[in-house]
């Protein structure tokens, strides 16, 4: 009688084991499906485009200090290559920001989240999201700048 109620308790914990697993991967599976969906109609890839174009200057400079001697037409064709290679990664990206959404959101969370980008106000979210981003990296550059300026004494000292 011990052995059939140690075998039954055995039995019982594995089901339930088992039972929490398979809703947890029920619920990850579904937070997945949720996650991609809110990628793909949160991202473009001409949005993917235009931050990689924002990009490129600050690549051309890496390559035009790394390559001395480079023609102005191969740092342009340098530019046109490194683009084409990152804007073939983009269905990477969309994964890797899906992976994340469903990560760190709750199933709930992603609900409403896809809820939202469906409305009039998500869609403008969407729609004014990718000119805020640039305005803010322009004006985070900015202050960047000033601020490095401002303190440049401070900055100096380290190597005193």
């Amino acid at each position: 009688m011990t052995r059939f109620l140690s075998g039954l308790a055995a039995v019982t914990i594995a089901l339930t084991l088992t039972t929490g697993a398979m809703a947890q991967t029920g619920d990850e599976t579904a937070r997945r499906a949720l996650a991609d969906q809110i990628a793909v109609i949160s991202s473009s890839e001409d949005d993917y485009g235009r931050a990689l174009a924002v990009t490129m200057p600050g690549v051309r400079q890496m390559f035009e200090a790394s390559v001395p001697g480079a023609t102005e037409a191969q740092l342009d064709d340098v530019v046109l290559v490194m683009t084409d290679i990152l804007m073939s990664t983009y269905g990477d990206v969309l994964d890797a920001m899906a992976e994340t959404y469903a990560e760190r959101f709750t199933l709930t969370e992603l609900e409403a989240l896809l809820e939202f980008y469906q409305t009039d106000l998500g869609q403008k979210v969407l729609r004014e999201t990718p000119a805020i981003m640039e305005i803010m990296g322009a004006r985070g550059e900015e202050l960047g700048q000033a601020a490095v300026t401002r303190e440049m004494a401070q900055i100096q000292a380290v190597f005193e």
